[in-house]
């Protein structure tokens, strides 16, 4: 072989190892990324403490009944005693009708009966000693009874000149004047029972089953007022359009309200659980849409836990599914991983503000060096 073909053996066998040796590192280099910082999180420890898990809702406040009386017989407005807004009592009179000819029919009708009672007294003696027939007593037993029943029905009329209130409460509304001529079953008046009202409201489907007759309710009138009262009423089913269970909840105030008809807030207690209490910033969300929560083990080791949120306030949410006592990720959770070493911080050690620069910056400093090793 000449010179130049041993070259290019020569050459083609170097390329060779090259190729196969990859890209190698230096020891200063393999040095370097082994003594490069872990990543910082800011952690907290918390331990799981009991809560109360109440049930909210919305509704508004109802008068306990609302009956709108209404002319039982026909006639001419003779009096109006009440006004709205006024307060009335049982049997209290509230209108009264005109009796036009009532009274007259009235002695008419009790004069009927005791003539219809003194022939029949009569025709009974007669019966007995064989000089009146059956058929003949049994038609005076007949107009006797028919007196009594038109006397009964005039003392009826002559009652329902005067109409009443059904119960305790005040006048809601009122449709009629002095004049005015009213036949049966035309409106008269509103009464509401305000002794007692009731909060309506729905709850949705997955809160329902925790709920029942009898249960304690603290409600919170739109002025901040608050009212307690129970469960009088949860529905057997669901609205068909909303999949929400209607209830009812019966309050007894000690005084009169004047907010009826407006919103109302509630809240039952349904039982008390053991959970952690976070900020929703420490959640994240894994495959499959679950919730997770990444903490550190003591060994300073990644781990995630998936959990349920059992109740949300302002400030947080309850979960369950971390152990008794934990030590959260705070932040950073973002930028690590399951199984991964990190350099936990606790919160207080450093200001607040300092901690998230030193995680901040430690994160982007790492992952830099990250991008350009695997450049």
């Amino acid at each position: 072989m000449n010179k130049s073909m041993w070259i290019a053996i020569a050459l083609s066998i170097g390329l060779l190892l090259w190729v196969l040796s990859g890209p190698g590192r230096s020891t200063s280099e393999v040095t370097q990324r082994e003594d490069a910082p872990l990543m910082k999180v800011q952690v907290e420890t918390v331990a799981a403490e009991f809560v109360d898990i109440k049930v909210k809702m919305q509704g508004e406040l109802l008068p306990a009944r609302s009956v709108v009386l209404r002319a039982e017989t026909q006639g001419r407005i003779a009096a109006v005693d009440v006004d709205k807004a006024q307060p009335v009592g049982l049997e209290q009179t509230l209108l009264t009708i005109a009796m036009d000819d009532r009274a007259a029919r009235l002695d008419e009708a009790k004069a009927e009966v005791l003539k219809a009672e003194s022939d029949l007294e009569a025709n009974r003696k007669l019966f007995k000693r064989g000089l009146l027939s059956a058929s003949q007593l049994n038609q005076d037993e007949a107009k006797y009874a028919s007196a009594k029943a038109q006397l009964s029905q005039i003392k009826n009329e002559i009652d329902h000149t005067r109409v009443k209130a059904p119960f305790d409460g005040i006048i809601d509304d009122r449709f009629v004047e002095v004049g005015d001529y009213v036949k049966s079953g035309d409106d008269l008046a509103r009464v509401l029972d305000i002794n007692t009202v009731k909060m309506t409201g729905w709850v949705p489907q997955q809160r329902a089953a925790s709920l029942a007759k009898g249960q304690s309710v603290t409600t919170t009138l739109v002025n901040g007022e608050t009212l307690k009262g129970v469960i009088s009423y949860v529905a057997p089913q669901a609205n068909t359009d909303t999949r929400a269970f209607k209830v009812e909840v019966t309050i007894k105030p000690e005084s009169q309200i004047k907010l009826l008809g407006s919103s109302v807030s509630a809240e039952i207690t349904t039982q008390r659980q053991k959970a952690h209490f976070l900020s929703a910033s420490v959640i994240s969300l894994g495959a499959n849409g679950v919730l997770l929560v990444k903490a550190v083990t003591e060994d300073a080791v990644v781990e995630s836990y998936p959990v349920d949120v059992i109740q949300s306030e302002s400030s947080g949410l309850w979960l369950t599914g971390l152990p008794e006592q934990v030590t959260v990720i705070t932040m950073g959770q973002g930028f690590v991983v399951d199984g991964q070493k990190v350099e936990p911080v606790v919160v207080g050690e450093e200001s607040k503000d300092e901690t998230a620069t030193s995680v901040e910056s430690t994160n982007s400093a790492t992952e830099a060096q990250s991008q350009l090793e695997g450049a």
